[in-house]
């Protein structure tokens, strides 16, 4: 298992943001490498709610789910997103001034016990961080605008 946190700071209400971020339908928006997105359980955003899509990864396009596990209004969603590995991310939505703090926790589920996570930390870890910061900065600027 291998942890890591990103956060930023989005001049936005905590419930605007939580909302934005709630609303997968939005993950297009700030993932460009996510296509064909769908939604499979669920009568709309919320806990209990699963998508399926393909995301670009590499050379390749890959079959991913998402599963949103909790969603604490407007301070925190906690998703299990199964993908080339499998990951549990926590995101939380704190008030800061005039916006939100927004923390994300993500945890990547490594199969192959050490050795499986000794090869992440140079293979998955710096993808997902990069993918982790693109993903802050084009929530950032879709509620800043």
């Amino acid at each position: 298992m291998i942890r890591w946190t990103e956060g930023c700071r989005i001049a936005a209400p905590p419930a605007v943001v939580w909302a934005y971020r709630l609303d997968f339908g939005n993950l297009p928006a700030y993932n460009p490498d996510v296509s064909d997105l769908r939604q499979t359980a669920g009568a709309g955003p919320g806990a209990g709610s699963r998508y399926e899509f393909r995301v670009k990864i590499g050379f390749t396009r890959m079959r991913s789910r998402l599963f949103v596990r909790e969603a604490t209004e407007p301070s925190s969603i906690t998703v299990d997103i199964e993908s080339v590995v499998g990951a549990t991310e926590v995101c939380r939505f704190e008030p800061d001034g005039a916006g939100t703090r927004v923390t994300f926790d993500t945890t990547i589920h490594v199969p192959g016990g050490a050795l499986g996570a000794l090869l992440a930390w140079p293979l998955v870890v710096p993808s997902g961080r990069r993918q982790t910061r693109r993903e802050l900065v084009l929530m950032q600027r879709a509620l800043e605008a």
